[in-house]
């Protein structure tokens, strides 16, 4: 048995409605995190940070990459 156009027209409806809202609901979380995350990178960058300790067990290393635009 077939539906008419109009039930698959608002069952279409239906679903774009709800995928709107999630997507609204997941824009609003990640923007929450970015601006989260972004807060705590700038207080790490703090230069006025107090209380790490110099040797830890671990090393994090900056590195850059430089592309050669000359094609050799």
């Amino acid at each position: 048995m077939s539906q008419a156009p109009e039930d698959g027209q608002l069952h279409t409806l239906g679903l774009l409605e709800e995928l709107r809202e999630e997507c609204k609901s997941l824009w609003g979380s990640s923007s929450e995190f970015y601006f989260r995350i972004d807060e705590l990178l700038r207080e790490l960058a703090d230069p006025n940070l107090h209380d790490i300790p110099t040797r830890l067990p671990f090393r994090v290393e900056l590195w850059t990459v430089t592309i050669s635009t000359s094609g050799g």
